[in-house]
């Protein structure tokens, strides 16, 4: 079969075959095509193979008695056109190009060709040289990143289908509805719909996927591709309970283990044997997660042993990854539906103590309205036994003014305690200082007094006034409780440009030039510096049992992380405490 290939060299000045009397230069270019380890093909001008080297033949899975004579273009699995172009290509210079090939045993490989262009010894006869690289291993490679990114963006999406909306969050109001809301319809078998999708479409395969129930121990059909789809299995409702006695499925399942069957005629627990014949061969694999079982994977094939073991191995390593997302998403909603229930359960306890503030503020509030309704009963009284020796304009006034200071107590009391949505709009702190006076004044023990440092030029702030004013009481009541034998409660605003300051180490670098500072300090027993760390902890408190639940200086922290400040602490045992809130200015 050789006899017409006697000659191989190359001309100094173009390339070409010369002819070799002897066969001197046949036996050479025989003992270097056995010899060498690179894939080497010679073919005539129709592309037809004429001398092709042992690793090539190894590389496809042929002998080489098959491929001499054979069609070059018949070996690649697809886009045959585009490989007989890079040949014409190949005749007017060197030409690269990465192709598919079809091994006989039906697995697919690709190839980096070099092909360039030779004649013979009368410069007439053209031949391809064909160079092959395996490249298999790198687009495996290759695909497998691919799958990794479409597992991440799966992933991404399906976080972003199964997480509840704020605007849904504002319509619960206690923890039942919360669990009711977080009951959302399986997400794995959201998920594993489309990473069903992903692994079909790097095996070349038919496939479905049987999601797994906690709470029957059982896996049934979520979804089904291919063939498979269109036949008996897409309708099959049966229910696959774990255990080597329930079918492949639960078998798969319950091991833990891939199981491959090559040919499932010949596999007694095919329970389709007869119904599905577009089936011949199949692939199950088990999808976990440590402990966590979502599902089987199944892969169909119409021919028999239609997964090779590199097949096989890629499936694998695909379902791992799809395991690991899985687990991700399971454990990043876990977080989501935890962090919702906790912003529920502040909220609450928010406004518990917002109802506690209250309790406190009534016996004050009750004394003040009882002093301004004695003074309206007297004014009535005086009317009564003296009607034509009184000014009626003076005692109208005075009765006037009681009520108007009475209704303002019981306005301030049901604005406090009330719920309030956030609207942020342009404020002036001093304002709202001013105008929690009563309030404070309530708060407040007798022997507390509150002396007030604010500045007439305080710049405004972008904030949320019923959250500056929560603010406000938060820390006076902090500095009340911080001085049980009474003192002096200063609370002070003042503007600051951030040269002038040094953030915690904690608060990311700001990007405004100027701030209001608020700061409340007290006289009272300070805080030791091991216990600086932990005030905004939630929940974190000094006190006695009973006299706190230690959120109000947490919620202080998040109000002000939420306007884009800080919070800054100076205090020392037996010295008072000094908290200073900062939060962004307005630029004039």
């Amino acid at each position: 079969m050789y006899n017409t290939l006697a000659l191989i060299t190359r001309d100094e000045s173009a390339s070409y075959l010369h002819y070799d009397e002897h066969g001197i230069l046949e036996s050479i270019f025989r003992s270097i095509l056995s010899n060498n380890t690179v894939s080497f093909a010679l073919l005539n001008e129709d592309g037809i193979i004429v001398i092709i080297s042992e690793n090539f033949c190894n590389f496809l899975g042929f002998c080489q008695e098959e491929l001499v004579g054979r069609s070059f273009l018949s070996l690649a699995e697809e886009d045959k056109n585009n490989l007989n172009m890079t040949l014409n290509n190949a005749r007017h210079n060197s030409y690269s190009v990465e192709k598919r090939f079809r091994r006989r045993d039906g697995e697919s490989v690709w190839g980096r060709l070099h092909i360039s262009l030779i004649k013979d010894h009368k410069n007439r006869r053209p031949y391809f040289v064909v160079y092959c690289e395996d490249i298999t291993s790198q687009k495996t490679q290759e695909n497998e990143m691919r799958a990794l990114e479409s597992i991440y963006q799966i992933m991404v999406t399906a976080l972003g289908e199964v997480s509840i909306s704020p605007d849904k969050f504002k319509e619960i109001h206690d923890l039942d509805e919360l669990d009711g809301c977080l009951r959302i319809p399986g997400y794995e078998q959201l998920v594993a719909e489309h990473y069903l999708d992903l692994i079909c479409q790097l095996t070349e395969a038919d496939g479905a996927y049987y999601g797994y129930n906690e709470s029957t121990q059982s896996l049934s059909l979520v979804k089904s591709l291919g063939k498979c789809k269109e036949g008996f299995i897409s309708s099959f409702k049966y229910d696959f309970r774990l255990g080597e006695d329930r079918g492949l499925v639960g078998k798969v399942a319950e091991t833990r283990e891939p199981l491959y069957i090559p040919d499932v005629f010949a596999e007694p627990s095919w329970i389709f044997s007869g119904l599905e014949q577009t089936i011949r061969s199949c692939y199950l694999i088990p999808v976990y997660y440590r402990t966590k079982l979502f599902g089987v994977i199944s892969l169909f094939s119409s021919q028999l042993n239609g997964f090779s073991h590199a097949k096989r191995i890629f499936a694998d390593r695909i379902a791992f990854y799809i395991s690991l997302a899985l687990e991700n998403i399971r454990y990043i909603t876990d977080i989501i539906h935890t962090y919702d229930k906790l912003n529920i359960i502040q909220k609450q306890l928010l406004q518990a103590q917002k109802m506690d503030a209250i309790g406190q503020l009534a016996g004050g509030m009750a004394h003040d309205i009882n002093n301004q309704m004695t003074i309206i009963q007297g004014c009535i009284d005086l009317c009564k036994a003296k009607p034509d020796k009184i000014n009626l304009d003076s005692i109208f006034l005075k009765i006037r003014k009681a009520a108007e200071y009475s209704s303002n107590i019981t306005r301030q009391l049901m604005f406090f305690g009330r719920k309030q949505p956030q609207f942020k709009t342009m404020i002036n702190l001093n304002l709202n200082i001013v105008s929690l006076q009563n309030v404070l004044k309530y708060l407040s023990n007798d022997n507390i007094e509150i002396k007030l440092e604010l500045d007439p030029d305080l710049r405004r702030i972008y904030a949320d006034s019923n959250s500056i004013n929560q603010v406000i009481i938060n820390l006076v009541l902090n500095a009340r409780d911080a001085m049980p034998n009474g003192g002096q409660l200063t609370i002070k605003t003042a503007n600051i440009d951030y040269a002038q300051i040094t953030p915690p180490p904690d608060v990311p670098k700001p990007h405004f030039c100027h701030y209001v500072c608020l700061s409340v300090a007290d006289r009272g027993l300070g805080i030791e510096e091991k216990m600086l760390s932990h005030l905004f902890e939630p929940f974190f408190t000094t006190k006695e049992v009973n006299k706190g639940i230690g959120m109000g200086l947490s919620v202080v922290y998040g109000i002000a992380k939420a306007h884009e400040g800080w919070v800054n602490v100076v205090s020392k045992p037996g010295m008072g405490s000094t908290f200073e809130v900062y939060f962004p200015a307005i630029e004039q």
